[in-house]
This record gives structure tokens, C-alpha cells and sequence, in this order.
């Protein structure tokens, strides 16, 4: 290569697979400000698009499914098996791990300044680095659920389901009520939770726009598309939706009492229940974290099922009133008492529905079975 002429080269084009190109034409254009210069077929459905910001320029494929990709590469053998490869992989793995795409601005503050105005999710506020740069890190959309282990303010929206589940009640502090039709009839789009990839139906603008409000950053809500049946884990693993790991979460009033005590030992004070947030919290078991050694159990006309210690995050720090960190404990205490052989302090049983049914305030719970 040592007779090209490399001066020519002065730009970069970047490429991505987007699983929702509306929404990312959405975000580079009206948010952080590129200008859409090229589409394929069109700007209203594009299978391709380019967007620059000076010389800067950032291509978008649209996602297709494997099976598709032949159509796509019209009839190439060698084509279409790299494509398929590469959707299948898409499929498979979590958007944008490993990937970083810088944006050069004559002024970073000053556009900072202009991008969060347009509610542009900020990971990380500008700096000044140690190798010379000022920057700041913002997070393309692309379909990734959010929990209060990254953003604390969901812990303030209060939700109930009402009218059979066709309505959905939403509240939060400075935000107003909202009743929203649940839908599915929605767009499908792409679901990650964790490492496991799925669709759910988007349940409109309106729901976005208060959702977005309330976290100061743009989201989607998302409904479980009819027959989703996701494996839980743990010894009895059951069937969940978009939950973490299993259906139902199991603690005890004796078990918050025992923290109780050792956080007043330490000075601090004690922490109400919903820092854990159970599904059923037990009274009348005098041992704490009685739980822990429970196999199976009834409770109203519902059979559980014990599927494994609850490991506990970052979420337990947050306020559930406030709706943000507030310092370290119970993790901090938990710590003395609760570690698990395997890393980490548990509180609480996470547990699968063997048996549906129903259950109430003040139903008598039954342990048919001990660990």
C-alpha cells in the first residue's frame, strides 16, 4: 500500500445495524442534530440511510432476520451466508456492547447543553480526561430495558392495573395521572433484558411521553407479546416475562426485623420493606430468613416454589419514595451477616408459581415442604 495517495482519505463513515430505524433517525437527526443526506428506498421506510454532522457521517442497514437475507443479497451464495451470519449474531447478542462512536464538536459544553434540552439519554456528564479530551458519553436507544439499578427515578412511578388489565393507571410526583389503554396490537419492536433477547408491543406515544418526562430521557413501554414463556432460573426456575430471573420475590417480617436491630447496633437507622421489593412478605415466622428454607408453600389457592437465595444489588440503596441513592446501606450491613459462598449478601427468596390461583392480604400461608 505504499504508493496510495492517503492524504485523499480525509473522512470515516460509520456503520450500524438498527433494529428500529425510525427511532434511530429519530435520535441522530432531531436530537443530537446530524442532517439525514441519503435514504433507500425512502425517508418514510428506509432500509438505508446516511446522516452527517459536517464531515461526520453515520450509516444505518436496517436489522433483518436471517431468513431474509437472501432476498436481500439477491440470489449471492457467498453474500448471503455472510448476512445471514451476521443477523443471526445480531439476534444473539446485546446492542452496541464494545462499541463507541465519537462525535467531534467545535464546542462540548455548549452542545451538551443543546442535547439534553432535547432529553438526550446522558451516561456521563462532560470532563475533561486524563489523555486530553473533553467529553461526554450519551446512550444510543435501541431497545434495552431499564431498572433502578441505572435510573433510580422508576422507583417514584406508582402503577395499577385496572378494568380486567385493558387500562393502566400511572402516577409520579409532578407528573400527573395518566390512563393508558394496554395494547397488543402495538408495533413489535426489540426487547434485551440482560442476555436474553425478545419483542414486546409498544405501547404508543402517549406512554412514551409521560414515561420520558418523569425519567428526563426518551423511553418506549413496552407490553409481553401473547405466549412469551421465558424460563426463570433456580431450582425451580417456572416461566416469567421481562422479570430478572423468577415470577415472585419472598420475604419475611422477621428477617427485616433482624436488619432492624443491627442497623440501630451501627447508629443508622432502620429501613422500611420496600427497599427489597416483595410480592408477599410473611408475618408470624419468629426465625429470620425462615425463607430461606422453604420448598414449597401455599398461600390463598397459589402453590410457589423455592428457586434460589435473592443476591441483592444496588437497587436495595435506592429510596423508593425520593427516587434516588441513599448511601450504602443495607448492602453495608447485610455484608456482615449474608454473604453467600458464591459472591454477594442475599435477603429474601426468589420463588416460581407452580400452581396459579389467587391470593390476598392476610391469607394463610402453608409450607408443604422444607428444605
Amino acid at each position: 500500500m505504499g504508493n496510495e495517495n492517503h492524504e485523499a482519505c480525509t473522512t470515516m463513515s460509520v456503520g450500524f445495524t438498527a433494529s428500529d430505524m425510525q427511532k434511530s433517525l429519530a435520535f441522530y437527526r432531531d436530537q443530537l442534530g446530524f442532517k439525514l443526506t441519503e435514504s433507500w428506498p425512502d425517508e418514510k421506510a428506509p432500509m438505508w440511510m446516511n446522516l452527517k454532522l459536517g464531515d461526520q457521517s453515520v450509516m444505518f442497514g436496517a436489522a433483518m432476520k436471517p431468513e431474509q437475507a437472501g432476498d436481500f443479497c439477491r440470489g449471492d451464495e457467498r453474500t448471503t451466508k455472510f448476512w445471514t451470519e451476521k443477523a443471526t449474531a445480531f439476534q444473539k447478542n446485546a446492542p452496541g456492547v464494545g462499541v463507541n462512536v465519537y462525535i467531534h464538536v467545535p464546542d462540548v459544553d455548549a452542545y451538551y447543553t443543546q442535547v439534553t434540552k432535547k432529553k438526550v439519554n446522558v451516561s456521563l456528564p462532560p470532563k475533561s480526561q486524563f489523555y486530553g479530551l473533553r467529553d461526554f458519553v450519551v446512550t444510543d436507544p435501541d431497545g434495552v430495558f431499564l431498572s433502578q439499578r441505572t435510573v433510580a427515578g422508576l422507583a417514584i412511578i406508582r402503577a395499577q392495573m385496572l378494568h380486567d388489565g385493558t387500562k393502566l393507571a400511572l402516577s409520579a410526583p409532578g407528573a400527573g395521572d395518566i390512563m393508558l389503554d394496554v395494547t397488543s396490537a402495538g408495533d413489535l419492536r426489540p426487547v434485551t433484558v440482560h442476555k436474553w433477547h425478545g419483542t414486546g408491543h409498544d405501547q404508543g406515544d402517549e406512554a412514551a411521553a409521560w414515561f420520558s418526562d418523569v425519567l428526563t430521557m426518551p423511553v418506549r413501554l413496552m407490553r409481553a407479546p401473547a405466549g412469551l414463556e421465558r424460563a426463570g432460573s433456580g431450582d425451580e426456575p417456572g416461566r416469567i416475562l421481562y422479570a430478572d430471573s423468577t415470577a415472585l420475590l419472598v420475604t419475611s417480617l422477621s428477617s427485616l426485623d433482624e436488619l432492624s436491630a443491627r442497623l440501630l447496633e451501627k447508629g443508622a437507622d432502620p429501613l422500611p420493606m420496600n427497599r427489597f421489593r416483595p410480592n408477599i412478605v410473611v408475618t408470624g415466622w419468629p426465625e429470620p430468613h425462615t425463607e430461606d428454607r422453604v420448598r414449597r408453600m401455599t398461600v390463598g389457592t397459589v402453590e410457589i416454589g423455592y428457586g434460589k437465595r435473592d443476591i441483592r444489588c444496588v437497587v436495595t440503596t435506592v429510596d423508593q419514595l425520593a427516587g434516588r441513592r441513599a448511601g450504602p446501606e443495607p448492602l453495608r450491613t447485610l455484608a456482615d451477616y449474608r454473604r453467600e459462598p458464591d459472591g454477594g449478601v442475599s435477603f429474601g427468596m426468589k420463588a416460581a408459581v407452580l400452581k396459579t390461583g389467587e391470593l390476598f392480604t392476610g391469607d394463610e400461608i402453608t409450607v408443604t415442604e422444607w428444605l
